[in-house]
């Protein structure tokens, strides 16, 4: 067994490989006469994805990626240590959205201010002690106010205490695969140096936000909330800028600097953006609307594939089928700049030669989309459907046929 690489280039040439090249050339190329080539290597089946670049900026940490794509399009020290400050904040949101899908707390329900709660500094909802407050006015709170007071209000009634609330949380964010990601508290404030995530992991987050809890993601994009008679406004600036943002959450320390989680939905695309490390309030809000303007723009969406649409027919050897249907299980799209097409490159990657039996749904290679800077995108490919062994008389045969056409690969 070997590795084979399909590389597609701008000459046309034949091969007993049968690629669905058409649907992804007359929507990539925009209808140019571009022709398609193959060439075949050996090549190393797994590999890292590499991030794409081309954006710079201010912020000391970034992460920015279309969820349609599920694609990243820019970073910056997004794996190195950030200090969340009240980004912290969503992990606590989401603690609270989760026990609401799984009914173990309604919106309904009331806990009560403790004198702990009541008198914590910097951003608060001013709960008053010894009240009793709904999880819902709770949750706006924290999301539209940033109220320290009632993170705490919530990690009591939830856990008993701050400490096994925190715990709670760093059990959640394990799930999740933020692996580098610590929490000690409810909001990030005061500042410890055990308290610490990073622009990637808050990404993670903010996607499983978006992606599990519909149903309560849109306090996020609420602009105001009044308790207890002193209405605030949502501190997230993009949420008052026309470019889609519907969330999510600020943050600031004089560790951290000025942060920023967000997502924004624009034609039909998600993007998500993380931003630390700014200096002032001002800075965050140009930079998070430069940024995502930038990937609304400059990125161009393009759908490739549905899911289970064959990708490509694969060579089976001894197979009752000779050619197996491939393809993602989920759609295949690419979001690229116009200087992404000019070197852009598909290649397909397969364990050659595939022997029967080969069951449906097998992984058996992958669609690497590259240019000049790296990898773009990766998507894994299955078999659609299967293929039977024939038997030793037909094996025979076939033996003999591929002895005599010199190509032992079923090719």
């Amino acid at each position: 067994m070997h590795l084979v690489l399909i590389t597609c280039y701008m000459v046309l040439f034949f091969s007993p490989l049968r690629l669905s090249w058409l649907p992804l050339l007359r929507r990539l190329l925009f209808g140019l006469a571009v022709a398609v080539g193959l060439q075949l290597a050996a090549v190393q089946f797994f590999g890292e994805e590499a991030q794409a670049q081309g954006l710079t900026t201010s912020a000391k940490q970034m992460y920015l990626k279309d969820l349609k794509s599920d694609q990243v399009l820019a970073t910056k020290n997004a794996d190195s240590k950030m200090y969340p400050a009240s980004l912290t904040k969503l992990m606590v949101v989401y603690v609270v959205f989760d026990l609401l899908h799984e009914g173990a707390l309604t919106l309904d329900s009331e806990f009560n201010v403790s004198t702990h709660a009541r008198y914590q500094r910097g951003s608060r909802m001013f709960v008053e002690e010894g009240s009793d407050v709904s999880v819902e006015n709770l949750l706006q709170g924290v999301v539209v106010q940033s109220g320290n007071d009632a993170t705490i209000v919530l990690a009591e009634g939830i856990a008993g205490e701050v400490e096994e609330f925190a715990k709670l949380m760093n059990a959640y964010a394990q799930e999740l695969g933020m692996k580098d990601t610590n929490y000690t508290n409810t909001n990030g404030w005061p500042h410890n140096e055990a308290h610490y995530t990073t622009a990637q992991d808050t990404a993670i987050l903010v996607e499983a936000t978006i992606a599990n809890f519909p149903e309560y993601y849109a306090y996020y994009r609420q602009k105001r909330f009044a308790y207890n008679n002193i209405t605030q406004e949502n501190r997230n600036p993009l949420l008052f800028r026309d470019i889609g943002a519907d969330g999510l959450k600020t943050g600031h320390t004089d560790q951290s600097g000025y942060a920023l989680a967000a997502s924004a939905v624009v034609d039909d695309r998600r993007i998500v953006l993380v931003i630390s490390g700014l200096k002032s309030k001002r800075a965050r809000a140009i930079e998070s609307e430069r940024l995502l303007r930038s990937a609304a723009t400059n990125w161009t969406q393009h759908s490739l594939y549905d899911a289970r649409d064959a990708v490509a027919q694969l060579p089976v050897l001894f197979g009752d089928q000779r050619y197996i249907a491939v393809g993602a299980k989920r759609d295949i799209s690419l979001a690229l700049r116009m200087e992404d097409l000019q070197s852009l490159k598909t290649e397909l990657e397969y364990t050659s030669p595939l022997t029967a039996p080969v069951g449906r749904d097998q992984l058996v290679g992958r669609l690497v989309f590259s240019n000049d800077q790296g990898v773009i995108k990766t998507y894994p490919l299955y078999t659609l459907t299967a293929s039977e062994r024939v038997s030793r008389l037909q094996q025979a045969f076939l033996s003999l046929g591929y002895f005599f056409s010199g190509n032992m690969h079923g090719l």
